[in-house]
């Protein structure tokens, strides 16, 4: 080794934990060892991995094999598996149906609509309109169910407008995650925003929610009801801000069908709401609305991490595999498109698709290989992009800004009370690609934490022929930030 090369590898463990401490190690591996086993740590538990996105050659391990919570970095499996198995362009719907007689324009009895957990009337995304625009794009949208009601002869509904959810899941309502369901308006979520004492929202027809204004509120906040969360949302309009909120109180479904009822009596389209004798009838389908497909959901799911998304995709797994949408089927689809590939071992245990919860365990081996091979897919790309750059989007936006991370991280992050994680891909000034895992459960600090994934991307991605940098952090240990 060159007197040159020899000083590189010595001069990064410099200053490390009180800063008074210099040690000379073998290579990238004991700089990062030194991170993630800071004193700061003790009582943590890091699992980590990093392999060479092309050769698949392992570059750094630690506890590499050792199941953890992964927090949202659980997105990754769910959306993996619903690439692999059905494909980026795959896509559910809903469908409307008449139920009774059709004559002259008029429904002699009730629209059915019958949901298969497809996102067809959102605005939602992307992030970069504002709340009004949002609103009017959901209106033309509205505009088009109305005139597809019209191309199919209907003028007038004398019976209802209804949500039916049975021909797509068998759950009576969705356990751990209320607004995940098979009827979704605007994910089944009000945005908010205050701008110069003017209340905006999405949808502008605030039916189901509730907004209160109120000058007794910091920010926008849920009223709470004796039995949890209500869908009244307390403004304050002297309080700029901008704030999305779920559906907690109201059944999803009925909700949609009151949107839609609220919606074509808007346009012209009357709805008599009573009780028809002819909606008895057999059921006719008038059309079918596509969803949004998988490659159109990810950004929204990896880049913004959004936690419905997440679980449609893997309630819409359970589906497809099992022809009922459900946690267990979901789960076990997604166990066996995985499996079936060999992408996780026996360690991997899905139990959502967002991640909230606190039994999925996956190791960080799994997480680098799905990565790897996600990478390879024909398509793989768009996978990847799918995810927040590091320092510019998403969650990762206020994250990896130095000039040695900034665009150089796809990835995705995880935070819970007590995990902090962060997976993808990194590129290193060799311009090699990365795939890399890091999770920390029973965390001191998520900043503390966010300080070490920072370090050890930063050791990877100066990694310019196999000798970092020296860029560390360095703080005394045990100050506990």
């Amino acid at each position: 080794m060159s007197v040159c090369r020899w000083f590189r590898a010595v001069s990064w463990m410099c200053l490390l934990g009180a800063g008074q401490v210099c040690a000379a190690p073998a290579g990238p591996r004991a700089a990062l060892d030194a991170v993630f086993a800071h004193p700061d740590f003790r009582r943590a538990v890091w699992a980590c991995a990093v392999t060479d996105a092309r050769t698949g050659a392992v570059v750094y391990e630690r506890r590499a094999d050792e199941p953890v919570i992964p927090a949202s970095n659980q997105k990754l499996y769910t959306a993996a598996a619903a690439w692999l198995k059905a494909g980026p362009d795959d896509r559910a719907f809903t469908e409307y149906w008449r139920r009774g007689p059709l004559r002259d324009g008029v429904l002699d009895g009730d629209l059915e609509i019958r949901g298969f957990g497809a996102f067809c009337l959102t605005a939602r995304f992307p992030r970069s309109r504002d709340v009004r625009e949002r609103a009017r794009a959901l209106e033309t949208q509205l505009d088009g169910v109305a005139g597809r009601l019209r191309t199919a002869g209907v003028r007038e509904i004398r019976g209802r407008v209804t949500g039916d959810r049975s021909h797509w899941t068998d759950m009576p309502a969705n356990p751990l995650y209320r607004s995940a369901d098979a009827l979704l308006f605007h994910d089944n979520t009000l945005d908010v925003l205050v701008t110069n004492g003017v209340v905006a929202c999405c949808p502008s027809r605030l039916v189901g929610f509730t907004v209160e204004r109120t000058p007794l509120v910091r920010r926008q906040e849920r009223v709470m009801g004796a039995s949890g969360p209500t869908d009244t949302i307390r403004v304050n309009p002297s309080v700029p801000d901008l704030d999305y909120w779920r559906l907690e109180a109201a059944d999803p479904c009925a909700y949609y069908a009151t949107q839609v009822r609220a919606a074509l009596e808007a346009r012209g389209i009357r709805v008599g709401g009573g009780d028809v004798p002819e909606a008895t009838g057999e059921a006719q389908r008038l059309f079918r609305l596509p969803g949004l497909s998988l490659r159109e959901l990810l950004p929204a799911m990896l880049t913004h991490s959004d936690n419905l998304r997440a679980e449609m995709v893997l309630l819409n797994l359970g589906y497809a595999a099992y022809g009922r949408a459900s946690y267990a089927n979901g789960t076990r689809a997604c166990l066996e498109v995985l499996r079936e590939r060999g992408l996780v071992g026996a360690a991997f245990r899905p139990a959502d698709g967002c991640g909230l919860s606190l039994d999925n365990r996956v190791t960080c081996r799994d997480t680098v290989r799905l990565l790897t091979v996600m990478a390879a897919q024909s398509e793989g790309a768009a996978f990847r992009e799918a995810m927040a750059i590091g320092g510019q989007t998403g969650t990762l936006d206020g994250r990896l800004k130095k000039d040695a991370l900034k665009g150089r991280i796809q990835g995705k992050s995880g935070t819970l009370s007590s995990v902090a994680a962060l997976s993808g891909y990194a590129q290193t000034a060799s311009g090699r690609t990365v795939c890399f895992s890091f999770v920390c459960n029973r965390i001191p600090d998520a900043n503390r934490c966010w300080r070490a994934m920072e370090d050890a991307l930063a050791i990877l991605c100066a990694d310019s022929a196999g000798a970092p940098a020296p860029v560390m952090h360095t703080r005394p240990a045990g100050t506990g930030r």
